[in-house]
């Protein structure tokens, strides 16, 4: 970390210094070298290693870790490097890394922790970033998955052309296996990286691996696959119709790989939750409590509409969106929200330097575009307003607080500040049980 951060300082220095169209022309051999010193100085720990990459924008920390747990059944080693957890061979704790792909000398440092533990395999998310700065430069992604694009990360790629190919990036370099959504608009895109064997995942009827049945509840699904010849019937624990694609990601993926439909199976089933996505926080109460990490439109509007699908009560979103980002989607997350609830709570989410209030009217102002059967409220303060959503809430009731997940901080102005939203709404929902 030590060279990290003198690597960190002399870019922050050299950026004051020289005009800003000249520090671009030199930042991207500077992260390229970032990435060699880091392999050298950890003693080149990718070699021999197989690597599966997952991109996309959403569904990748579902797809990496669902893929890990079928790889474990079927007897890999494995380590796992995702937005939600790291580890390895069974042994995982939260990302504290603070980014979907960490630093390159954060990852090899890792990797050579692995290789020492004795891993075989390592799953990847790999973001768009990631990619466009090199920090996965050097490894040999065998498998690659692709789970479908929208709108996210602008500020950075300006166009979704950009942000595609910075993504296409992944399936350049001829993998052994693709694996790539039919359903989703960028398929073709994707689809014209050759790669030695490509699989098609979806529910089109030209898809190699298909969801030909779907039972979906408010605990889980039942599904059944059809991977090219051969069918599986999977109870996955954890509900949605995003997870339902998520799974046959991963089952695509792991067919591909060799790995047996009946171990497929039996991985998926094992999964019980996915840490900060569609996480149920109980302590009791008779309404649910759902923390999720749904910062897009897309995301947002299918965890929304997933909990919509079995509603008994009413819907309470919270709601906010992050400073210094893609300021266009700020509005859509509000009317989003809106849409699909009774009572919607516009907060601070991650203002980072940005003014909060200019964010949270945006958002408001998306809200306010839904003009019948739902309540907006604005709380500046999150914990503040997620003690009013759940002290609104009735029997049969969902309280939905996506955004953040199981990120461990917040950004704010003056940096970081500690913030498990699992743990503030254990606490608040123990404080309320008890009045």
């Amino acid at each position: 970390m030590g060279v990290f951060k003198t690597y960190s300082s002399i870019k922050s220095a050299v950026k004051k210094f020289i005009p800003d169209s000249v520090f671009k022309a030199l930042v991207n051999p500077f992260h390229w070298l970032e990435t060699v010193v880091a392999m050298a100085i950890n003693g080149f720990p990718q070699r021999g290693i197989r690597f599966v990459g997952i991109t996309g924008t959403n569904g990748k920390t579902t797809t990496a870790i669902m893929i890990t747990k079928i790889l474990e059944e079927d007897g890999y080693s494995v380590g796992l490097n995702s937005t939600a957890v790291i580890g390895f061979k069974g042994m995982y704790h939260d990302n504290t890394f603070a980014l979907t792909t960490a630093n390159p000398f954060q990852i090899h440092k890792l990797l050579k922790q692995m290789r020492r533990e004795g891993v075989d395999t390592v799953v990847m998310e790999v973001a768009s970033h990631a990619l466009v700065q090199h920090r996965v430069w050097g490894l040999k992604f065998e498998t690659v998955v692709f789970t479908n694009l929208s709108r996210d990360h602008l500020d950075y790629h300006k166009t979704m052309e950009n942000y595609a190919s910075a993504k296409g990036k992944l399936f350049s370099n001829y993998p052994k296996l693709s694996v790539i959504n039919k359903d989703d608009e960028w398929f073709k895109f994707f689809d014209q990286y050759d790669a030695e064997q490509k699989i098609s995942f979806g529910t089109d009827k030209a898809a190699d691996c298909r969801i030909t049945k779907a039972k979906l509840s408010q605990k889980g699904s039942k599904l059944t696959f059809k991977l090219e010849d051969r069918e599986a019937d999977i109870k996955l624990n954890i509900p949605g119709k995003y997870n339902a694609y998520n799974a046959l990601a991963a089952a695509s993926a792991a067919y591909g790989m060799g790995v047996g439909v009946d171990t497929i199976r039996a991985g998926l089933e094992k999964i019980d939750a996915i840490p900060g996505r569609t996480q149920i926080i109980d302590e009791g109460q008779d309404f649910v409590v759902i923390i999720d990490h749904a910062h897009t439109e897309d995301a947002l509007e299918n965890l929304l509409t997933t909990v919509r699908s079995t509603l008994k009560g009413r819907l309470i979103c919270i709601i906010g969106a992050d400073g210094d980002r893609d300021p266009t989607k700020r509005q859509p997350l509000g009317k989003i929200a809106a849409e699909n609830s009774e009572l919607v709570i516009v907060t601070d989410q991650e203002p980072y330097t940005e003014d909060p209030e200019k964010v949270r009217k945006a958002v408001l102002k998306g809200a306010k575009t839904v003009e019948l059967g739902v309540v907006v409220k604005e709380i500046a303060d999150r914990k503040e307003a997620i003690k009013e959503a759940l002290r609104f809430a009735k029997k049969d009731d969902v309280v939905v607080i996506p955004g953040l997940g199981n990120q461990l901080t917040r950004g704010v102005a003056d940096g970081k500040m500690d913030w498990d939203e699992r743990e503030v709404t254990t606490e608040l929902l123990k404080e309320l049980l008890e009045e």
